[in-house]
């Protein structure tokens, strides 16, 4: 092995680092409004039928096919406040 084709540092790279930065990010948040989400949804008055996909269910939810139940704010909340 020449000495060229060794690594001077131990680690992930810079752009291994941005996916792993990026995804510490992400999923929570996706996971967080997923739950918020399907037990306001539950807590709600009259329920609606939500994707079991998470992402299916923010793209609905952004699209205007599912509504954000009132009880998801709340729900949401206090996971936020219980993260902190």
């Amino acid at each position: 092995m020449s000495s060229t084709s060794r690594r001077s540092g131990a680690g992930w790279d810079p752009q291994t680092q941005l996916l792993a930065a990026g995804l510490a990010v992400v999923v929570p948040v996706v996971g967080s409004v997923t739950a918020a989400m399907h037990l306001g949804n539950r807590l709600a008055g009259s329920p609606q039928v939500l994707p079991a996909n998470p992402v299916a269910l923010l793209v609905a939810l952004g699209r205007g096919e599912v509504t954000w139940p009132a009880p998801a704010t709340a729900v949401l909340i206090a996971l936020v406040e219980r993260r902190f």
